[in-house]
């Protein structure tokens, strides 16, 4: 039995490569705190909860580590260098949406050099520091728990399952 699934699921998978999209996507959230705040960006223009407000964050590209994903995405988000060492990732989400499965890892960032600023003014309306204790109400669901999960130490989480 192991053996014929194995062997189907290998053909499976090599019939499929470059046809479908893969069915399991990558993100990193990346958690800059000043004090009890937290660094938030407001979406625009990408047709995907545009006018909410997530943590900076970005895909993984395929081979690259998570830890490395955290710092190209926060020079080409925020204009901030971090050196992999100060970032921990502390939790991760199974989020499943309509199209698309996502592990999204949560990191907290320890320190960072310069001043975050919007790097990419087509898909960020703004950027800013807000208090953790009251959040903009249009931050994105999945984003708030995330953020919660990772403050409160849990390692794993899952959104999107509930049926």
């Amino acid at each position: 039995f192991f053996a014929t699934r194995a062997s189907r699921g290998n053909r499976d998978a090599k019939s499929m490569a470059g046809r479908r999209p893969p069915h399991l996507y990558a993100a990193v959230y990346m958690m800059l705190r000043r004090g009890n705040s937290i660094l938030l960006s407001q979406r625009k223009g990408t047709g995907f909860m545009d006018g909410w407000y997530t943590l900076p964050a970005g895909h993984v590209r395929a081979g690259e580590r998570l830890v490395g994903a955290v710092v190209r995405e926060a020079e080409e988000e925020i204009g901030v260098e971090i050196d992999p060492a100060d970032v921990n990732i502390v939790s991760v989400t199974h989020r499943r949406m309509p199209k698309r499965e996502y592990f999204d890892a949560f990191a907290h960032v320890a320190r960072w050099k310069g001043e975050p600023r919007n790097m990419e003014q087509d898909k960020c309306s703004s950027l800013g520091f807000f208090p953790l204790d009251s959040l903009p109400p249009q931050t994105i669901d999945y984003v708030r728990k995330g953020i919660e999960a990772t403050l409160s130490g849990v390692p794993f989480s899952e959104h999107g399952w509930e049926e």
